[in-house]
């Protein structure tokens, strides 16, 4: 696909197709592949952070435990002052993205990922193996999770630990100022890769007709998260940023 000095993308197959204004949500750090996939497509890229983590730095009585579920990018890179003292039998990370930051800042072999990345697809697999009574699984990540219902494995009897490495806080913008950046730069779709950052994106805007945007959220948490407050939205079949890329082009 290559740009031509108008509004139109010409393909490789000589099809035409308009260039869009694609909205970043993501924070800085973690949107590097996503603005680069956007802009090899010849979109135009438009970074506004919705969210920031910050580390915290718990204290963790229990080093031992049968199975620690990663369930982000930034769970992996907050748990390495953990990594030399707590061990598992088994480690399980939610999507190919997580096992790979596990590997990358932990040294760590995923036991499996999901084919959906979800935390409950991953519940509903250790449920399925006959979970047993007394399984101690450590979840670690962020303080709060909009998603966050484990009833199934409590109701198991599973014991689970959750270890609060990182807070998510919200990137906070002059009232006006998105609404202001979302017409000045002409932006066309949307893009959300967590609950959160749609959260702080509803929370401070003030003047918007979703109807006019298309938005695309990264898998089906985010997406049932928008469609709770009424916005339409699609999501790939595999929940990645790349993938979240190659289905604006569909849209």
């Amino acid at each position: 696909m290559c740009k031509d000095k108008s509004n139109v993308l010409v393909t490789r197959q000589g099809e035409q197709a308009i260039k869009l204004n694609v909205l970043v949500t993501r924070q800085t750090e973690q949107a590097t592949d996503m603005i680069k996939d956007i802009s090899d497509y010849g979109h135009l890229p438009f970074l506004l952070p919705m969210i920031e983590t910050v580390e915290l730095s718990p204290s963790i009585d229990c080093t031992k435990y049968d199975i620690i579920i990663f369930t982000s990018t930034n769970a992996c890179r907050y748990f390495q002052k953990y990594n030399d003292t707590v061990t598992a039998d088994r480690y399980i990370a939610v999507g190919v993205k997580t096992a790979e930051a596990c590997k990358k800042y932990l040294s760590i072999d995923i036991d499996f990922y999901p084919e959906t990345f979800t935390m409950e697809f991953i519940k509903d697999k250790l449920l399925s193996e006959g979970l047993k009574s007394g399984t101690k699984i450590l979840l670690p990540g962020a303080r709060e999770r909009i998603d966050r219902d484990d009833s199934k494995l409590l109701d198991r009897g599973v014991e689970l630990n959750y270890l609060p490495i990182y807070e998510t806080i919200f990137v906070k913008y002059e009232r006006g100022y998105i609404d202001s950046f979302l017409l000045d730069n002409k932006i066309n779709v949307l893009t959300f890769c967590s609950p959160s950052s749609a959260k702080s994106f509803i929370n401070q805007i003030d003047n918007i007709n979703y109807k006019d945007y298309k938005v695309v959220s990264i898998g089906k948490t985010t997406s049932d998260f928008l469609n709770s407050h009424n916005i339409d939205n699609v999501y790939p079949d595999i929940y990645t940023t790349h993938e979240m890329i190659k289905l604006i082009l569909k849209i």
